[in-house]
């Protein structure tokens, strides 16, 4: 079942991006991350090649390396 939700400004947050567009979105603030689709992502940032964009698993074993450190 989907329902629709009705949200107010105080809900949402606004990034400017790098290729000058906004990005706004509902943070779910009790996740260790947010997670926008990738045809979002590629529009809202023109990375069309996904040239910016760190795999989830290279920046865990970074992180991980970094804790050990």
């Amino acid at each position: 079942m989907i329902s629709v939700v009705d949200l107010d400004d105080s809900q949402l947050v606004t990034l400017k991006l790098e290729s000058g567009n906004y990005l706004r979105f509902q943070p779910d603030t009790g996740a260790q991350c947010n997670v926008i689709l990738v045809s979002l992502y590629k529009k809202a940032t023109k990375d069309y090649r996904l040239e910016r964009v760190t795999p989830a698993n290279a920046q865990l074993r970074r992180l991980k390396t970094a804790s050990r450190g």
